[in-house]
């Protein structure tokens, strides 16, 4: 009965739609009467975007035109002959609102409606349910959208396996997401600050308290400037209903996976209260296969290794907050979370090195185990302020942040023999133990201005001040003694102080058949890093300018292209500016560099999108241009072991094409492909690579929906990633499938089964070359993980559909 509605219900919204779209028959004289308006949620304040707006002859009922609202809840309709009529504005699942006694003369044509207030039609949803499926992902001219809940393969996993199928988006045997072929993006969690830093963010939070994903690649001068390749925004679940109501889900897979979390509302009136949970505890392993060859004065050195790798990332928090209204024109928010991050790993790996020529010729195993355990909170105060003229409103935020860890390293290293058993001897044992406690307070307010119905100013200022202090010591296990002991040659203590200050203003209009934005951002950087080991201290600041750009047209047969600039920057962490080790054993050591410069990038995209009904087609191209491009190299040392060191590359040129589609085949089987296909050239100082030498790569991936019936899915998704080459070597490609099944019981409990890395077949390869050095490495990740999942609604809990105002973050540090 619910699909049956849903369908009907869809199907004379779109016929209506369809008919807005031109005047009517009956109409033979064209008129010049405009009448322009907005529609909001009357719950939330917020615009609501394709919305469905028809004016009516009040004589004969006659339709006379329509639209919809474009994506800030913004109508215009032209061409409207004198005379009295009355106007419907309607959407899915909200009520419908009436306007009655509109007059258009002589003396009056030109109309601004007062702000239209649609309220959610929650009165019927004890009774009726209407189930509206959406794409998985969704294109629209600015940003990508993922919408979470429609992936059943994200079932007790988390932001990162959500994802895995996301056009642009490529992630690791390790789970590191990288955007557009950069690790550097920045993480919102609903337009808000993140304590933790990219991947890392998208790891901590559960896909089952996720309602979309936004990929924003090239954003305006609104947000912050950071962040080489974009923003990925994660809107979280809210309830829009009145009363009490609340979602519950449980997971369990196999290799000991186990996550939990809930989250109830309680709205009346001008207040809302939520309150929320989660733990998760997941398992992982990887077998992991590296040779190694090195040539130091005709002297070959020959190392292998074979090891399995195992981890445990748990982590845990506590969220809530309130909003009210306090009356039409004011309302404040006040939220925190409280968490807590626990991850461990193992890693037991057997080594073999050999001389050539020469004698030497060794077994080892080593047993490495690593340690991060740390508490994190979040405080956000908002207060919204709306003036007499519609759409004209003041945001004010203040963000807090408090992260408080330890990371510990132990390394034991065994002498064996050749079937590495072990000989007898202590092993030799040495560690790491780093503690970090880093801050962050940021103000932001920013005002929107509409000029009149198309031309529109936004402005702000942000403050952020970003505390980072930290210490770690390199200890050395004494048999004699029975203790630790320091060791203050690897003994690291640092402070690093990073303020951004900013103002940005941008304006957009239309002119004839063209949309436009233009804006400008100011970032006054000043950073101070504090070696308090080398008695050292690296001072830094600059006042840089990002101009961004954007154009777009809308073409018959709803068709749309957009052509954007914007220039943006990746500020180097406090690790990366480190002049001490970051890591170090025998075989490898990371070290970071003080004379870093910022990374400056200059970022052109020109897509074009096609809607059909409810189906997208997608071409987006882009070309980027980063300037003191950071990359880390690799090197030998006199005794044959590995360090790397960052630097600074004069250029980098990025390219690339994402071509993406949702189309439903038939009634009963939706397939979302995409395809990509990028490439890039290094030029620094001594060596220019030219463009048509460097090979190119891409990625293919695809999901098929199945609809059994109205309670059943399936979905199938496979994924492949080419070759990747870098600039002193190249990983191989990469294959991963999976399958699930989803199934509703009694309109509130949802089971899902997956199956993740179907038949194992999620493999890494890579390779690297330097003058007197040949390295591989090989990954296989842990395959055939079968997840169970749950989720149970408490009194037919709905997401609401309102989108947080967006604030950008990168904190850069790793834990």
């Amino acid at each position: 009965m619910k699909t049956k509605l849903s369908l009907i219900v869809s199907f004379f919204v779109l016929i209506n739609l369809c008919f807005a779209q031109v005047p009517a028959i009956n109409n033979n004289e064209k008129g010049n009467g405009t009448i322009s308006g907005e529609v909001f949620d009357k719950q939330t304040n917020k615009p609501v975007e394709y919305a469905n707006v028809v004016l009516y002859n009040q004589l004969d009922s006659q339709m006379v035109t329509g639209t919809i609202t474009s994506t800030d809840g913004k109508f215009l309709l032209k061409n409207i002959p004198e005379g009295k009529y009355y106007m419907v504005a309607n959407f899915i699942g909200y009520k419908k609102k009436f306007i009655s006694d509109i007059t258009l003369s002589k003396e009056n044509k030109l109309m601004k409606l007062d702000p239209i207030n649609i309220e959610p039609a929650t009165s019927n949803l004890s009774e009726v349910s209407i189930n509206s499926d959406k794409n998985d992902v969704e294109y629209k001219i600015d940003k990508k959208v993922v919408n979470v809940s429609q992936n059943l393969n994200t079932a007790g996993g988390t932001a990162v396996d959500a994802l895995k199928n996301v056009p642009g988006v490529t992630v690791d045997n390790d789970g590191n997401v990288s955007l557009r072929g950069s690790s550097n993006f920045t993480v919102l969690v609903d337009g808000k600050p993140s304590v933790l830093t990219g991947t890392e963010a998208l790891q901590q939070i559960p896909a089952s308290v996720i309602e979309k994903i936004e990929v924003i690649t090239n954003p305006s001068a609104k947000y912050d400037a950071e962040g080489t390749a974009g923003i990925i925004n994660i809107l979280m679940k809210k309830n829009s209903l009145s009363g009490t109501s609340g979602i519950i889900n449980a997971s369990a897979g196999t290799g000991e996976k186990y996550s939990g979390d809930f989250l109830f509302n309680f709205k009346k009136k001008k207040i809302n209260y939520f309150i929320g949970a989660n733990y998760r505890d997941n398992k992982s392993k990887s077998f992991n296969e590296m040779y190694k060859e090195s040539n130091i004065n005709d002297t070959i050195d020959f190392l292998t290794s074979d090891g399995i790798q195992k981890r445990k990332y748990a982590t845990s928090y506590v969220k809530t907050g309130f909003d009210y209204s306090i009356n039409d024109k004011n309302s404040i928010s006040l939220s925190a979370q409280v968490g807590n991050v626990d991850f461990d790993g193992s890693y037991n790996t057997k080594y073999h090195e050999w001389i050539n020529p020469g004698t030497v010729d060794l077994y080892t195993y080593n047993n490495e185990m690593m340690k991060v355990d740390g508490l994190y909170f979040t405080s956000n105060l908002s207060h919204q302020k709306k003036f007499k003229k519609p759409g004209a409103e003041i945001n004010s935020l203040l963000f807090l942040s408090y992260w408080d860890g330890e990371r510990y390293e132990e390394n034991n290293e065994y002498n064996t023999n050749t079937g590495w058993e072990t000989q007898g001897v202590n092993p030799v044992r040495y560690r790491y133990i780093r503690n970090e406690n880093r801050n962050e307070i940021r103000f932001k307010s920013d005002l929107t201005l509409p000029l009149d119905t198309i031309y529109k100013i936004e402005t702000g200022i942000q403050a952020s001040t970003r505390p980072i202090l930290s210490g770690q010591k390199y200890q050395q296990y004494q048999y004699t003694s029975e203790n630790w002991v320091d060791n203050d040659n690897y003994k690291n203590d640092m402070d690093f102080y990073n303020n951004v200050y900013a103002a940005y203003a941008t304006f957009s209009g239309k002119w004839k058949k063209f949309e436009y934005q233009i804006g400008l951002r100011g970032e006054y950087n000043d950073r101070l890093l504090k070696q308090k080991t080398l008695n050292k201290s690296y001072k830094y600041d600059k006042l840089d300018f990002f101009p961004t750009a954007s154009i777009s047209k809308q073409f018959k047969k709803d068709n749309q292209l957009q052509l954007s600039f914007s220039r943006r920057i990746e500020r180097p962490y406090d690790m990366l500016l480190n002049p001490m080790p970051m890591y170090s054993d025998k075989y490898f050591r990371v070290y970071g560099n003080p004379e870093l410069l910022p990374e400056y990038i200059n970022s052109f995209e020109l897509n074009y999108m096609k809607k059909y009904k409810s189906s997208y087609f997608s071409i987006e191209t882009y070309f980027r241009q980063n300037n003191n491009t950071v990359n880390q190299m690799l090197f030998l040392d006199e005794n044959g072991g590995l360090y790397s060191i960052f630097y600074n590359i004069s250029k980098t040129y990025y390219f690339g094409t994402d071509i993406s589609g949702n189309f439903d085949i038939t009634k009963w089987l939706s397939v979302s492909p995409s395809f990509s296909i990028y490439g890039y050239q290094y030029e620094d100082k001594n060596i220019t690579y030219n463009l048509p030498d460097i090979p190119l790569s891409g990625n293919a991936r695809a999901n098929l929906n199945f609809k059994l019936n109205k309670t059943t899915r399936i979905q199938l998704t496979g994924f492949y990633n080419s070759p990747y080459f870098d600039i002193q070597g190249r990983a191989n490609y990469m294959f991963n499938a999976s399958m699930s099944v989803r199934k509703e019981f009694f309109k509130k409990l949802t089971a899902v089964v997956s199956l993740n890395n179907a038949g194992n077949m999620f493999k890494y390869y890579a390779e690297n070359k330097i003058n007197n050095l040949y390295n591989t490495f090989r990954s296989r990740m842990e395959g055939n993980v079968v997840t169970f999942s749950l989720s149970y609604k408490i009194n037919n809990y709905r997401a609401t559909q309102r989108r947080e105002e967006g604030i950008d973050l990168n904190v850069n540090q790793g834990l």
